[in-house]
C-alpha cells in the first residue's frame, strides 16, 4: 500500500463475518493518507484485511504493544493484547480501528516515537542520562519517512482531525487523533464518554520532540482527540521546541483560518451502533500472561495487601500491576476490593494505612 492506493470505506459500513461496524462518516473510497487524515474506520478495516491477522499482530507486537516499556515507574500496565491464537475472526477488524486491544500513553508516545525517529524502537526513560536497551530498528527508514509525512496531512489538510488544532506556528507538526468510546462495565454498554487523545510530533523532517496527551472523560463534539487533546499537544510542543532552541521550518506568521465544520473531526467508533459488538477483554491475570475472559465473566484478582508496610505495597503493587490508592501511614489495616475479588478495567484498590 502507497499513500496514493485507494481503498474502500463502504460508504459508512461493513458487515465482517456477520457482524457490521459503522464509520463516524460516509465515505465511498479513500486513499490511503486519507483514511488516516479523516480518521475514516472502514477504510481502516479494510487495510487491517490487506495487511492480514498474522501481519497486524507481529507489527502490534514489533510496536511494543501488549508488554510494558520496563519504565522505571511501579504499576506500569503493559496494556490488553490478546494472542493471535484468541483473535475472533472479525478480530481483525476491531483492532484496525482500535477496539479489543488497549494501550497506555507512554506505548504511543513510544510508539510514535517509532515513526518520528526513523524507524527505531526506543525504550523510553525517565531520567535524561539513564541507561537504556539500544534501540531496534523495526522499521525501514522510508517507510517511517512516508508515515510521518502521512501523519503531517492530519494537520495539514483542512479536513484533517487535528487541522484546526495542532498546528504549530513556526513549525510543521505531525500526529494522529483518537477518540475512544468509554465502556460502562455495570450496565454493559458502551458510553458517550470519551478518552481523547493526540499524538503528533515536530517539526516533520527533523522531529525533535515528540508529545502524546490524553484527556479522560470527555464528551460531546467537543470532547474529540482534535479539540480537546490536540490544543495541549501544539501548546507543549511549543514551548519544548522553544527549550530546545529548535529552528523554525515555517514562516512565523498567523496559521490560516478555515469555516467551522470544514475540518473532520469526528474520528469516533461508532460501537454503540453495533449491539453485536462483544464486550471489551480485560485480562484475568495481572502478572503478563496474557490470558482474557469478556469482561462480563472477571477481571484480575486483587492481591492480599494486609500486613504490609508501604514499601512493601509499593513493591507488590509493581510486580502485579494492581494500581493503589494509599490513606494514612504505617501498616495496611483494611483494603477495597477485597482480597481476591474480580478489579475492574482501571479500578484501583484503596488501602488504608495505620499504625
Amino acid at each position: 500500500l502507497r499513500p496514493e492506493t485507494v481503498v474502500s470505506c463502504g460508504n459508512g459500513s461493513i458487515t465482517l463475518f456477520g457482524r457490521t461496524i459503522h464509520d463516524h462518516n460516509s465515505y465511498a473510497s479513500l486513499p490511503v493518507e486519507d483514511v488516516l487524515a479523516r480518521s475514516s474506520n472502514i477504510g481502516a478495516i479494510n487495510i487491517g484485511l490487506k495487511v492480514g491477522d498474522a501481519n497486524f499482530y507481529a507489527y502490534l507486537k514489533r510496536f511494543g504493544f501488549g508488554k510494558r516499556t520496563g519504565i522505571s515507574m511501579p504499576g506500569e500496565s503493559g496494556g490488553m493484547l490478546r494472542p493471535l491464537k484468541h483473535w475472533q475472526k472479525s478480530s481483525i477488524g476491531s483492532v484496525a480501528m482500535g477496539h479489543e486491544i488497549s494501550v497506555t500513553t507512554v506505548q504511543l508516545a513510544q510508539a510514535c516515537s517509532v515513526i518520528a525517529n526513523g524507524g527505531y524502537l526506543v525504550k523510553p526513560k525517565l531520567v535524561l542520562g539513564a541507561q537504556t536497551d539500544p534501540p531496534v530498528r523495526i522499521l525501514k527508514p522510508e517507510t517511517a519517512i512516508t508515515m510521518r509525512h502521512m501523519m503531517e496531512g492530519v494537520v495539514l489538510k483542512p479536513y484533517g482531525t487535528g487541522f484546526r488544532y495542532a498546528r504549530i506556528p513556526g513549525y510543521s507538526s505531525g500526529g494522529k487523533t483518537g477518540t475512544a468510546q468509554i465502556y460502562d462495565f455495570k450496565a454493559h454498554v458502551y458510553t458517550h464518554l470519551y478518552n481523547a487523545s493526540f499524538m503528533g510530533f515536530a517539526p516533520v523532517n527533523d522531529p525533535a520532540v515528540v508529545v502524546v496527551v490524553t484527556v479522560n472523560g470527555t464528551s460531546g463534539t467537543a470532547g474529540y482527540g482534535g479539540p480537546v487533546s490536540a490544543p495541549v499537544f501544539r501548546e507543549v510542543a511549543a514551548a519544548a521546541l522553544r527549550l530546545l532552541d529548535v529552528p523554525k521550518d515555517l514562516p512565523d506568521e498567523p496559521l490560516p483560518q478555515i469555516a467551522q465544520g470544514t475540518a473532520d473531526e469526528n474520528d469516533v467508533a461508532l460501537t454503540d451502533l453495533a449491539p453485536d459488538v462483544p464486550e471489551p477483554l480485560v485480562q484475568a491475570d495481572a502478572l503478563d500472561q496474557r490470558v482474557f475472559f469478556p469482561a462480563s465473566i472477571t477481571g484480575p484478582k486483587v492481591p492480599n495487601f494486609l500486613g504490609k508496610t508501604k514499601r512493601e505495597l509499593v513493591e507488590q503493587s509493581a510486580e502485579d500491576g494492581v494500581p493503589i490508592d494509599f490513606e494514612g501511614v504505617g501498616i495496611a489495616r483494611s483494603q477495597y476490593p477485597p482480597p481476591d475479588s474480580p478489579l475492574s478495567l482501571g479500578q484501583h484498590v484503596l488501602v488504608k494505612l495505620a499504625r
